[in-house]
């Protein structure tokens, strides 16, 4: 994603987010509703997490080379299929003062490739204490399978 000169930093939200909405037990999921998209039922669950469990990680470029760091309480919306497999993931953090942010969210939504659940798009949106936004987009395709083997031989002298 590009980044620009002053604003939110862009990482690895398209694994993170996954990581950090299935694997951490602290993050309570709250069961909003099943909804119909393109002919398919999905499971629509909300969770918030506040500032002080550290979770929701955000870096901020700001005049003069200077950088924000830190977790702000954040939180979102999780699409997932019945067999609870995450379709799309939202992450809304309220940035404070001082920042040069109001508020930045991600989107990142996810597809399959295969047999395999894989990130397909990524939208990034920031709004600046200005008012002014910033809007970043990211596709994920052409992917590709590559296969490996190695073999150790150990040599005694």
């Amino acid at each position: 994603m590009p980044v620009m000169r002053r604003g939110p930093v862009p990482g690895s939200e398209w694994t993170d987010l996954v990581t950090l909405i299935g694997y951490d037990a602290s993050i309570a999921l709250q069961f909003e509703q099943d909804i119909t998209v393109d002919g398919s039922t999905v499971k629509v669950f909300r969770y918030e997490v506040s500032a002080k469990d550290e979770i929701c990680r955000l870096r901020v470029t700001r005049l003069f080379h200077r950088e924000w760091k830190g977790s702000p309480p954040c939180g979102g919306v999780i699409w997932t299929n019945q067999q609870f497999r995450i379709l799309r993931i939202t992450k809304e953090m309220l940035v404070p003062p001082g920042t040069g942010l109001k508020k930045f969210r991600v989107v990142v939504q996810y597809g399959w490739w295969g047999e395999r659940l894989v990130p397909v798009k990524m939208y990034l949106e920031s709004t600046s204490s200005d008012g002014s936004s910033q809007v970043s987009t990211a596709t994920f395709d052409n992917y590709r399978e590559f296969e490996t083997s190695s073999r150790l031989v150990w040599e005694t002298r």
